[in-house]
Parts: C-alpha cells; sequence; structure tokens
C-alpha cells in the first residue's frame, strides 16, 4: 500500500497494569486528553472522537482486557487500524506498545500529513497526557 503510514511507539509507566488499562478504556473520562473536545457514543462499540478541526470514527474490534485494545479508525481523508498492546511487567509497572496504520485515501495526502499530522508527536502527547492523569489518580 503506497498510501500507508505506520507509527509505533513503547513506552514504560510506572503505575498498575489494570489502572492504565482503566484510564484508556474510559472513553466516558476525556478531559485528560489535549485536544479532544467531545466523545460520541454511536453504539457499544463505536464511537466518534471530535477534536476542535478533526472528526474521527472509531469501531472497536478487540477488547481483551487488560492486554489488547485494537479500533479500525476512519475519517475524511484517511482510514486504519490503532493496536494497544498492555505488557505487565511488575505490579507497579507497565510497557505500553501502541501501533497505528494509516492508509490515505490517495497519495497527495500522504504527502501532505507529513507536514500537518506528526503520529509520532501525537502519540507522544498521548503518552504525556496518560502520565498526567495516572498521577493525578
Amino acid at each position: 500500500m503506497k498510501n500507508l503510514r505506520v507509527s509505533k511507539i513503547e513506552k514504560e509507566l510506572p503505575y498498575n497494569l489494570q489502572e492504565i488499562w482503566n484510564v484508556v478504556t474510559n472513553n466516558d473520562d476525556y478531559t485528560w486528553r489535549r485536544g479532544i473536545e467531545k466523545i460520541e457514543k454511536i453504539s457499544e462499540n463505536t464511537f466518534i472522537e471530535h477534536g476542535k478541526n478533526y472528526q474521527i470514527e472509531f469501531e472497536i474490534v478487540t477488547f481483551n482486557e487488560p492486554i489488547l485494545y485494537e479500533f479500525n479508525m476512519k475519517s475524511n481523508i484517511y482510514r486504519g487500524v490503532w493496536r494497544r498492546e498492555f505488557i505487565g511487567i511488575s505490579s507497579e509497572k507497565t510497557k505500553m506498545v501502541f501501533t497505528e496504520k494509516i492508509c490515505f485515501n490517495n497519495v497527495f495526502l500522504k504527502l501532505l500529513s507529513y507536514l500537518i499530522l506528526n503520529l509520532e508527536k501525537i502519540q507522544e502527547e498521548y503518552f504525556e497526557d496518560l502520565g498526567n492523569r495516572l498521577m493525578k489518580s
């Protein structure tokens, strides 16, 4: 697929696996995430994330508590998969592996995405926001 971009990031956080899982999978509490204005629940397995200049529809395809949370996602410019793996290293340390695969609607959008859609930065910000949220628990 010539219009595919992949971003993979691995991080360890000094928190319990279940505690992290509960925060990450709770779409009712999204205020800790920067850029998210609203999460609209469509069905048990489908929701839409609304940001200032975007809207992304997610369909949960794997919910294997507490180790794997995977979505199909689509917007007006791409479709893709976001896979979140959780590995308990100890009772108070968890490794997370987040992989995002995005296929853009055309090659022009893929090229433009390198200027306006920094996948690695988005994932880094997510981990930073998650760490800040967990500190408040």
